[in-house]
């Protein structure tokens, strides 16, 4: 019988023989990674773009990067949601392999990053997923470093909602783009 981490990356690998015209580009990947943006509240109407699902370790990662604890958003209860914007590379690859195609947008579709780097487009409301493109490790990086200098300004206002005296980060706080 087969390991949970065998089948999840023979699972993982199926999808790599996925047609390319399914997948963005690096150009059009860094295109997307430049709308990212974190808010502390979950769906609503005043939020658009598509949700995005970090891997564990990734979310880790950019939580010490951006200079607090790893356990501060649990010990604290915060929920951090990260979004990216509709980008014609997106619209395209959604139209080549999703079912509901673009048109569908962030009602239909999300998107999860795993740890090495592959980012998926996962149905909203019925199972199924395809490969939409890989971060290398500058890509990843770039991530971290984005999401770092975003949360502070997000964390700061949820501990300051929830009347937390906020833990000090070691990082230089940037504007919300959104709260």
């Amino acid at each position: 019988m087969k390991s949970k981490a065998e089948s999840t990356t023979e699972f993982l690998s199926d999808h790599d023989s996925l047609p390319v015209t399914w997948r963005l580009t690096d150009e059009e990947m860094n295109e997307l990674l430049a709308t990212v943006r974190i808010t502390s509240d979950g769906p609503s109407a005043r939020h658009t773009g598509y949700w995005v699902q970090l891997d564990e370790k990734m979310a880790t990662r950019a939580v010490k990067a951006a200079g607090y604890e790893a356990t501060v958003l649990r010990k604290n209860t915060i929920v951090l949601y990260i979004r990216v914007d509709h980008t014609p590379g997106l619209a395209r690859v959604l139209d080549t392999g999703g079912i509901y195609g673009a048109s569908g947008g962030p009602r239909q579709y999300y998107l999860q990053v795993f740890e090495d780097g592959r980012v998926f487009v996962k149905y909203q409301q019925i199972i199924g997923s395809w490969i939409a493109g890989r971060l290398d490790a500058g890509a990843q990086q770039r991530l971290v470093d984005r999401l770092a200098t975003l949360m502070p300004s997000v964390l700061n206002a949820e501990f300051a909602r929830k009347g937390i005296t906020a833990p000090l980060t070691s990082r230089a706080i940037a504007p919300a783009v959104e709260s």
